[in-house]
């Protein structure tokens, strides 16, 4: 069965590769279309024209790839005021509202279309099948191909079948799905073998379809849309970092307050990839990318469950983080947090064995959105006592590691504007708890405290937990989690966003507890806690 599907995943990821290099050399392939044929009872006669009401998945159709066909001849399109004169053969198309456009159509000849002297059809093409989003999924696969040969170059075994003949690669691929064979075919053999693969598989399939119809038409109440409009003001010549600047740093006006990566992504896809970008065309994409992210925060969990305790405990874990409250919280607000939080769990599961990777995917994840930044504190401290020799040059090192990306990614606004760029990042430290009804008080708000001094509880929790950390040397996932629920519990803000971060580090110390210690255990050994 593994290797069955290893063959059938390994087609279909051709068939896709080769399928998106199709659309883009040729998008307009009549193929890509959807054909309907217009029935002659709904097209209603009109000063020599004829109208059509036409509905459609404005999610999924783009209605300015709209074709319409006059006795299979592809008919001109043309201006209203045109097809009004009586410009014979053509026809003309607006969009009056959601999901909703009027079809005019101007006939070769002035006949009754009841009589069926013409006969009319309709093409419409899905977003999906254009150049741009060809290129986006063609890229995705180069990329899932590149990781795929890196993990497979890292260690000697796997580099030794990748590079063994011409067909290494589909080895390399098989290798990944078989598993030694049961010593016999008993129940115990299939939960082993198969019965983990089905699990995930239907795990990811549910997952998949729960989070795609959580998305909504409408993008403008998101703050995934407010990136997009920081796009756009790059893209005018305008510093979206620099509004702040006219503020009181306590009310929010949707101002830039995360790194600049994302920010420079929605220039980028605005600017070199989709002409004529539209608001709901970056929110596709990024719905995609979240997608993405979400299913692979969902793999890695079960498979480091699996390997650590089985089927049983990886299945609730992926089951508790899929279908969560606040995870389908997110998937419905199609939010920017499962990207920063998929490389987030990338870099704790690297730490121990390859840290220089782990402290690169955490800069990575904080470039994102840097919620994860009361963790840092955490990292450098388990650097320092897990260090051998020179311990304090490499915390030092680790730190500028962390900072990197973020850091590179913010030259260009350091220097475009140094004040408006630090004002922007540090507005919420100084942002008003009370613009926004908070499900519960927060110590600061029932202490009547404001502005920077409304931080002072989180603060002093937190340099609690940072103790903690140095003087137990204690497990590094329960300091994760320590340190995002005393950001949770005692922020002066509270969004329903910031539960996933602490969900992850919390599922986290499950594995912590429960794994074999050699693995999983970040702990330094030390005699004043029992082990």
């Amino acid at each position: 069965m593994r290797r069955t599907l290893a063959i059938a995943t390994a087609l279909l990821y051709l068939a896709a590769i080769i399928a998106s290099l199709f659309v883009i050399i040729k998008p307009q392939a009549s193929v890509f279309y959807r054909k309907m044929t217009l029935d002659p009872q709904f097209l209603y006669p009109q000063a020599g024209a004829y109208t059509y009401h036409y509905l459609f998945d404005d999610n999924t159709y783009d209605p300015s790839t709209v074709l319409i066909l006059e006795d299979d001849k592809v008919m001109p399109l043309a201006y209203l005021g045109y097809i009004q004169q009586g410009g014979a053969g053509t026809y003309s198309l607006k969009v009056t509202g959601a999901n909703h456009a009027v079809i005019v159509i101007v006939p070769t000849e002035q006949v009754d279309p009841a009589r069926q002297a013409h006969s009319y059809s309709l093409y419409i093409r899905p977003y999906l099948f254009s150049r741009a989003w060809g290129s986006v999924i063609l890229v995705l696969l180069l990329f899932g191909s590149t990781v795929f040969i890196g993990y497979n170059l890292v260690e000697a075994d796997r580099r030794k079948v990748l590079l063994s003949s011409p067909l290494g690669v589909a080895h390399a691929w098989t290798n990944l799905f078989d598993q030694p064979e049961p010593e016999a075919s008993t129940k115990r053999g299939f939960l082993r073998r198969d019965a983990p693969l089905i699990i995930l598989l239907a795990i990811l399939a549910l997952s998949t379809w729960m989070q795609t119809s959580f998305w909504q038409d409408d993008a403008t109440d998101f703050d995934i849309y407010y990136l997009y409009r920081d796009g756009q003001r790059l893209l005018t010549g305008e510093n979206p970092y620099a509004r702040v600047l006219a503020s009181d740093m306590r009310i929010n006006d949707k101002f830039t307050t995360v790194f600049p990566m994302m920010v420079e992504l929605s220039y980028a896809a605005q600017r070199f990839v989709f002409p004529k970008f539209e608001p709901m065309a970056w929110l596709s994409l990024w719905r995609l990318f979240t997608l993405f992210a979400n299913l692979g925060i969902i793999v890695l969990l079960f498979r480091t469950f699996n390997n650590a305790k089985g089927p049983i405990l990886s299945a609730f874990v992926v089951l508790f983080w899929a279908f969560n409250r606040w995870t389908l919280a997110v998937e419905g607000s199609s939010g920017a947090d499962f990207l920063p939080i998929f490389f987030l769990l990338i870099s704790l599961l690297l730490l121990p064995r390859k840290p220089w990777w782990g402290l690169a995917f955490f800069s990575l994840s904080l470039s994102f959105k840097q919620i994860g930044i009361f963790l840092l504190p955490a990292y450098l401290i388990y650097i320092f006592q897990t260090s051998q020799k020179q311990p304090l040059k490499r915390t030092l090192w680790a730190f500028l590691a962390i900072i990197s990306i973020p850091l590179v990614t913010s030259i260009p606004f350091l220097v475009w504007n140094f004040k408006g760029f630090v004002s922007s990042i540090l507005f919420s430290a100084t942002r008003s708890q009370f613009q926004f009804a908070q499900p519960a008080d927060s110590l600061d708000m029932v202490l009547k405290l404001t502005g920077l001094s409304a931080r002072i509880p989180l603060l002093l929790m937190l340099a609690l937990v940072y103790y903690i950390a140095w003087h137990y040397r204690a497990n590094l996932y329960l300091v994760c989690m320590l340190a995002m629920a005393v950001f949770v519990d005692f922020n002066s803000l509270f969004f329903f966003q910031y539960m996933p971060w602490f969900i992850l580090v919390l599922l986290l110390v499950v594995l912590a507890v429960l794994g074999p210690k050699q693995e999983h255990l970040l702990t330094i050994p030390d005699k004043r806690l029992p082990t």
